[in-house]
């Protein structure tokens, strides 16, 4: 069931929901998750699943060898986001000025899709200030996975 290097960790599946245009192409994804006094704690950034973050703990029913997420029991407070880096800009130099912010990030360059963490007790102002402004100028988009940060009234356009 362990494919982690370390033991006590376990690949736990989520299902996901496509929009209107079928993405993700994809329909599950997995997670490294640790057992830690019968319940999980996510340990991977989710690229495409919504409502999780590393660091929750989560309830799994399992369904003959597959574990699959049944509902997040503790969540820890971080935010999860999605950055989709537009075709011609450079990846490396993206992530890079994204690492900056103190936010754990994992790049998947097939897709262009980078999965950033923020911690909740990294201030996600700045960040998603940036992220705006790179939106406006064409060079990304993105979205939230998960928004557990609180955020000052009129922070969030529209």
């Amino acid at each position: 069931m362990s494919g982690h290097a370390d033991p006590g960790y376990y690949k736990v599946l989520v299902r996901l929901p496509h929009d209107a245009d079928g993405y993700p192409t994809s329909s599950v994804e997995g997670l490294w998750a640790q057992f830690l006094d019968g319940v999980y704690r996510i340990d991977s950034l989710p690229f495409h699943a919504y409502d999780i973050a590393p660091g929750d703990w989560v309830s799994v029913r399992r369904e003959g060898q597959v574990l699959w997420v049944d509902e997040v029991l503790h969540a820890l407070g971080g935010s999860m986001l999605r950055v989709r880096i537009k075709a011609g800009e450079e990846l490396d130099e993206i992530q890079a000025a994204l690492q900056a912010f103190a936010c754990p990030c994992e790049l998947e360059r097939s897709t262009r899709l980078l999965a950033i963490h923020v911690p909740a007790q990294v201030n996600i102002d700045p960040l998603l200030y940036f992220l705006w402004v790179q939106r406006e100028a064409g060079v990304l988009d993105f979205e939230e996975g998960v928004l557990r940060h609180a955020l000052p009234d009129g922070l969030l356009p529209g």
